[in-house]
């Protein structure tokens, strides 16, 4: 992806963390403000909002919106940011620019910057049986950018079949060798290392794997991510994926979309803005003889709406794209001629398969909250000629706030809690095979107000609570950074680094769920 250098408006801070010198550096320039940031002249927080990446000429790398950094020598500094847009058609809008400024005497400091795990590994797609799967493995420098680092992602070879790294920058290497581990409660048998140079500010904070999926039907696949262990300052954990029984068998009737997850809002106060999804629906005539018409029916959900037909692999003289409600029927006709799987003699594979492309549009929907997953299920049916119509599995899209996509429990070895209910076998809440739409909502938690929040030292819990209070806090991956039992309804955070953070506070065997931002 493209990215620019727009001359963006950056202050740093003289500051202390825990007991030593660093610096803290914020965006202030209104064009780029992060999604959370409240605009006292409207009295409103911004419609959509930017996500940061910043990285320091020492290594250190931060997605907090305002980051405080230790540098470990004195005298002339860089740190660089890389800006994206949240809304996902914006994506070509990335910029960039780079900070320069100077750490006098006194002002460095030893202490290393943080103690954050990887970004999760995880599946881009699903696993299906004779086809290939993408696994998208978030990079961290570990603030050491002077030397190559050795990553390590685990797998089990009787279900993937390595076949490589796709393009990434300053990689070299990529080897599969044999090493006994486990992921995520399986064992793993063969493992991939790859070598990432992290030199300069880097634009591509992932690398991704590609695999061929030879497990059976109903099988589970599990993998494991590795970072440098000899770089421990930031890289201190591994991180694992899991896909719940969904591989094959292969079928050559199917619908995806170019979205797994949609994290619909930043803030309670902040509503979605309209989000586009890409569909696709595969078919292929596994008949005995060609077929001349083909129609395709699709019963959109609820939330989304049609927005236009995008392509076919058939000439657009033979594709006419009708839209009835949420109905929308493709009729593909007349001399489609799509060739059979079966003929004889046989055909060419290419010429018995097809697709279309459509887009639609998520709606701002104001029922969604941050302690909801909507489960958006999506289905096609295909009639090939006048025979009996074939009903594709439901493509699956989870839809929800920031805890949606955190770890069950806060914990990272739990899958995350659109995986357990979206995705996982026999926790579904719907069906499948039909395309319900579904909601969980955690009954046993309920939303509790804080104030000020944003705030940046005390936090004020609501007058809700009595006697014992016991509050989890967990950061934007799910993972649990502090606990604290007090009978106060007061609460200092001013040791926390900036970001955004997930309460959950236990009172009166009640449990309350509440979201905090930290500047």
């Amino acid at each position: 992806m493209s990215l620019y250098n727009n001359a963006v408006t950056i202050t740093s801070t003289a500051t202390m963390l825990e007991g030593q010198p660093a610096f803290q550096f914020e965006v202030t320039d209104p064009l780029y403000m992060p999604a959370f940031y409240y605009d006292a002249m409207l009295d409103s927080y911004p419609p959509d909002g930017w996500s940061y990446f910043w990285q320091t000429d020492e290594g250190a790398v931060s997605t907090a919106e305002k980051p405080i950094f230790h540098f470990s020598t004195t005298g002339p500094h860089t740190v660089s940011i890389v800006i994206t847009p949240r809304k996902k058609e914006e994506d070509i809008l990335k910029v960039f620019d780079t900070y320069s400024f100077t750490v006098a005497s006194g002002e460095n400091s030893n202490s290393n910057n943080g103690d954050s795990m990887n970004d999760a590994i995880y599946f881009e797609g699903t696993p299906r049986n004779g086809d290939k799967v993408y696994i998208v493995v978030p990079l961290n420098s570990c603030d050491v950018i002077t030397a190559p680092h050795q990553e390590k992602v685990s797998f089990d070879d009787t279900k993937l079949q390595f076949i490589r790294v796709l393009d990434v920058g300053l990689l070299s290497g990529a080897t599969v060798v044999a090493e006994s581990d486990i992921a995520m409660g399986l064992p793993t048998n063969k493992k991939v290392d790859f070598t990432v140079n992290w030199t300069s500010l880097r634009t591509d904070v992932a690398a991704v794997l590609e695999f061929d999926v030879i497990a059976q039907a109903s099988e589970v696949i599990a993998v494991k991510h590795t970072p440098d262990r000899k770089f421990p300052k930031q890289c201190k954990g591994s991180s694992e994926a899991l896909e719940f029984g969904t591989v094959g068998p292969y079928d050559p009737n199917y619908k995806e979309s170019d979205l797994y997850n949609i994290n619909v809002t930043e803030v309670d106060s902040s509503k979605t803005d309209s989000t586009s999804v890409e569909y696709t629906i595969h078919f292929q005539n596994i008949g005995t003889g060609p077929v001349d018409s083909i129609t395709l029916i699709d019963s959109l959900p609820e939330y989304l709406v049609f927005d236009s037909h995008i392509a076919s692999s058939l000439p657009a003289a033979k594709v006419n794209v009708s839209v009835a409600g949420n109905i929308v029927t493709w009729k593909l006709a007349p001399n489609a001629d799509i060739k059979g799987t079966n003929e004889s003699p046989s055909q060419p594979e290419y010429t018995t398969k097809g697709w279309v492309k459509f887009k639609t549009r998520l709606a701002p929907v104001d029922s969604i909250t941050y302690d909801t997953c909507h489960c958006l299920c999506n289905k096609a049916t295909i009639y090939f000629d006048d025979l009996d119509p074939i009903t594709t599995k439901a493509d699956i899209i989870a839809i929800g706030e920031r805890l949606c996509f955190s770890f069950v429990n806060g914990k990272d070895n739990n899958p995350t809690y659109a995986d357990d209910i979206c995705r996982a076998k026999g926790s579904f809440y719907g069906s499948k095979e039909t395309g319900v739409n579904s909601a969980f909502t955690p009954t046993s938690y309920e939303q509790l107000s804080l104030y000020p929040n944003p705030t940046s030292g005390m936090v004020t819990l609501g007058n809700e609570l009595v006697g014992n209070v016991k509050v989890h806090v967990y950061n934007n991956f799910g993972k649990l950074v502090k606990e604290i039992e007090t009978d106060s309804r007061r609460l200092d955070i001013s040791l926390l680094s900036s970001g955004i953070y997930t309460l959950k506070i236990e009172n009166k065997k009640k449990v309350y769920i509440s979201r905090l931002v930290r500047y």
